[in-house]
């Protein structure tokens, strides 16, 4: 097949490495794809919602049914502070 078997050796390699680049490149596009319409939506929005247990206090708890607490107060400042609005739901 080949003369040397240095040079089977360097096409396999020169071979994955036109794979692997390929490969990565494809991964990166469609990242960077997904990440403009997370984008888009987020800015569309304009709400931060924030998942929090609502159980225990005095990070996340209920009060007359409506969640409160640190991690309430943070991420409302943090929505403020960029814009949004803050949106809180139990998981």
């Amino acid at each position: 097949m080949y003369k040397k078997s240095g040079s089977f050796f360097k096409v396999i390699f020169f071979s994955l490495l036109l794979v692997f680049l390929l490969f990565s490149l494809t991964v990166k596009a469609s990242a960077r794809s997904s990440k403009n319409n997370f984008n888009s939506e987020l800015l569309n929005k304009k709400t931060l919602t924030v998942g929090l247990e609502g159980t225990y206090a005095p990070y996340s708890y209920r009060q007359n049914n409506k969640l409160t607490g640190f991690e309430v107060d943070l991420a409302s400042q943090i929505a403020k502070k960029i814009s949004f609005e803050g949106s809180f739901c139990s998981y």
